[in-house]
């Protein structure tokens, strides 16, 4: 789950409160795959439920 684009500002409350219980900083929500991505050989990722989801790809660095 991520937020939705800054544009659809009042959705993103629908985000937070969804995924209010799991993360402790709700800030994480814009970019979720910044922790993993460095650690990754070919990260791919593809937007998907209008924006507010995510599927993402990679392989382990050695």
């Amino acid at each position: 789950m991520k937020f939705f684009p800054w544009w659809t500002g009042p959705l993103n409350l629908l985000a937070w409160l969804k995924n209010r219980p799991y993360n402790a900083r709700p800030a994480d929500l814009w970019a979720p795959w910044d922790l993993l991505a460095p650690r990754c050989e070919g990260f791919e990722r593809w937007s998907t439920q209008w924006g507010m989801g995510y599927i993402a790809c990679g392989r382990k660095r050695q």
